[in-house]
C-alpha cells in the first residue's frame, strides 16, 4: 500500500475522529467521485446521492476500509454498492 505523505497525515486525522481533515478528504476527492459516478448512472441527482452515501458510509466505517487500500482503488467497490 503506498500513500503520500500528505494523505497519511490526513488518514491519521481521520482516524482520531478529526472532522476537518474528513471535510479536506471530502473536498479532494468528492468532484472526481461525483463523475466517476456520473458516468456510471447517467443523472445528477442520483451521482449526488452516491456521492454522499459513499462519504456517510465512508466515515461510520472509515477503520475498516482504511486498513484495506488506498481510497483511490477502492472507489469502484464503494461507488458499486451505493
Amino acid at each position: 500500500m503506498w500513500f503520500m505523505q500528505d494523505e497519511l497525515v490526513l488518514f491519521r486525522k481521520m482516524q482520531e475522529g478529526d472532522w476537518s481533515a474528513f471535510n479536506s478528504f471530502f473536498e479532494s476527492y468528492s468532484e472526481q467521485l461525483y463523475l466517476y459516478a456520473l458516468g456510471f448512472v447517467g443523472d445528477r441527482a442520483e451521482a449526488e446521492d452516491i456521492v454522499q452515501d459513499t462519504f456517510i458510509y465512508l466515515w461510520v466505517n472509515f477503520p475498516f476500509w482504511f486498513s484495506l487500500c488506498l481510497f483511490k482503488s477502492f472507489r469502484q467497490k464503494l461507488l458499486y454498492r451505493s
